[in-house]
């Protein structure tokens, strides 16, 4: 407790960059901001089971080449 209160009494020392001899200026330059691309929107098969597995099978198989 005795170093808490001490703590709260003691005075802080500012002290800026140029005191100290350092450069500040920013080292990163923003050339560009922007948002970026949406992705595509997912496929619904609504075919028949059957269809739909056999169209879902080639759509992975080539597409996303996963298979």
């Amino acid at each position: 407790m005795k170093g808490i209160m001490q703590a709260k009494k003691k005075e802080l020392k500012v002290i800026n960059a140029a005191d100290l001899g350092v450069n500040a200026a920013p080292k990163v330059e923003i050339k560009e901001i922007f948002l970026p691309k949406g992705k595509q929107a997912g496929k619904i098969f609504t075919d028949e089971p059957a269809v739909a597995v056999a169209k879902l099978v080639k759509a992975l198989r080539e597409e996303a080449k996963v298979i």
